[in-house]
């Protein structure tokens, strides 16, 4: 007699079909699709803390994506509470990320962060053109630049010319802290440079999932005055729900900023989320099935969930 295999517990979210489907070839970058990927941002505790949580997919080629052990969110040395979500390519990314981190306090006031973060995306997205179009042709920029200034034009530098205008620098990256004169911010600056400051909204994301995350927040009431785990709830929701766009992740990292450093969240408190948010978000047609739902939260999971404080994070480091 042949004995089943237990099933496996999950969310009533299901696995993404990303399990058993391919990259769908049209989600082309060059053509400005956004990354693969959700990350998201928002205040919360009167602006005192930023709640940040991503996916950790990864994405290879057009055919070729899984969830992983990659971390999204990056702290930006030398201030305790800057750190970047990054989306698109990991080589783009972290380039840049390695280019600030060598500012010396780029970061005590928010408005020079912004500046100096469009300069050196400027600047490397000029380098990776280079590198990627004219380097592999052996053409240096200055040939280059003498060629299309020229009255007549050859084909072959009209086709490299094509190139350099639809060169796609697949780095979407958000900054988010809290400065010296304890102020949050959330900056982002996406492909072909443009920057938004998202710091007056006091919630943002990036990747394919963003439109459908940000929508979340707003229809969940997102207050900056929220207490931590209420926003930290929110935004799981938010993430949960971009899990419809494909190349979005079904594992999840999260961490919370304060002035004077950040905590990742223990998989106690993410757990208790993702049991709440299960329970919760059932339909009053469903019933819980314990061969595939998550276990119930616990009596009292929405206190234990609104009284999450930095003390919580700090005995759990």
């Amino acid at each position: 007699m042949i004995i089943p295999l237990d099933r496996p517990r999950k969310l009533i979210r299901r696995k993404p079909l990303k399990h058993d489907r391919t990259r769908s070839p049209w989600l082309d970058m060059r053509s400005g699709a956004k990354s693969l990927t959700i990350c998201i941002a928002a205040f919360a505790d009167a602006s005192r803390a930023i709640v940040c949580v991503a996916d950790k997919m990864l994405s290879f080629g057009e055919y070729t994506q899984w969830d992983s052990d990659i971390t999204k969110i990056i702290h930006i040395p030398p201030r305790a509470s800057t750190h970047a979500l990054i989306a698109g390519s990991l080589g783009h990314c972290e380039s840049l990320l390695n280019e600030l981190s060598g500012i010396e306090r780029f970061d005590r006031y928010y408005p020079e962060l912004a500046s100096h973060l469009e300069s050196v995306y400027l600047r490397q997205y000029t380098h990776y053109q280079e590198i990627e179009i004219l380097h592999r042709r052996g053409v240096s920029r200055e040939t280059y630049e003498k060629a299309i200034a020229s009255p007549a034009v050859s084909l072959p530098m009209q086709r490299i010319s094509d190139e350099m205008s639809s060169f796609y620098y697949d780095c979407d990256v958000m900054i988010c802290g809290i400065d010296e004169i304890f102020a949050p911010y959330i900056i982002s600056i996406a492909p072909r440079g443009k920057l938004c400051n998202y710091s007056i909204q006091g919630f943002n994301s990036v990747g394919i999932g963003s439109d459908i995350a940000n929508s979340r927040i707003l229809w969940s009431d997102h207050e900056r005055t929220h207490s931590i785990g209420r926003v930290l709830f929110d935004v799981f929701d938010a993430k949960a729900n971009a899990e419809m766009s494909p190349g979005v992740g079904f594992s999840w990292d999260a961490k919370i900023i304060f002035h004077d450093g950040s905590y990742r969240v223990p998989k106690p408190i993410k757990e208790l989320i993702e049991r709440s948010w299960d329970e919760h978000n059932r339909s009053p047609f469903e019933e819980w099935n314990p061969e595939e739902d998550l276990p119930r939260p616990p009596d009292g999971w929405r206190e234990q969930i609104l009284a999450l404080s930095k003390n919580d994070l700090e005995r759990s480091e």
